[in-house]
């Protein structure tokens, strides 16, 4: 029998909120360039211009923090330091609730490593 991942939920947080971090930084390359709004510019040509931006950046780190909530109440904070390096290095070290705890993708295998803390 196949256990449940223990970290399933940590690590869907982790992406909806690399995603987040990733438009929210593509918007802040787009709207810092200097470019005009996009009065009647088509949508391609702004997802050019952010891809553009986005090919620019070799690297970036980022402490991120959490909130989990249920009935309007925190119920856990997980905080952790996110780097990434082209072409597709991710490493995440925890802060809590798993102290000391590191992942990092790509493992030796090409899957999530996870070294206690």
């Amino acid at each position: 029998m196949r256990r449940p991942n223990p970290y399933a939920g940590f690590l869907k947080a982790i992406t909806v909120g690399i995603c987040l971090f990733i438009q929210g930084l593509l918007l802040t390359a787009y709207l810092g360039a200097e470019i005009s709004p996009p009065n009647g510019e088509h949508v391609e040509g702004i997802i050019e211009k952010m891809k553009a931006a986005y090919t620019q950046i070799e690297d970036y780190q980022m402490e991120t923090e959490v909130k989990i909530y249920h009935e309007g109440q925190i119920v856990e904070t997980e905080r952790f330091l996110y780097t990434f390096r082209k072409p597709d290095n991710i490493r995440i070290d925890m802060e809590s609730p798993y102290a000391g705890m590191v992942l990092v993708y790509p493992g030796e295998d090409g899957k999530v490593a996870v070294k206690p803390g």
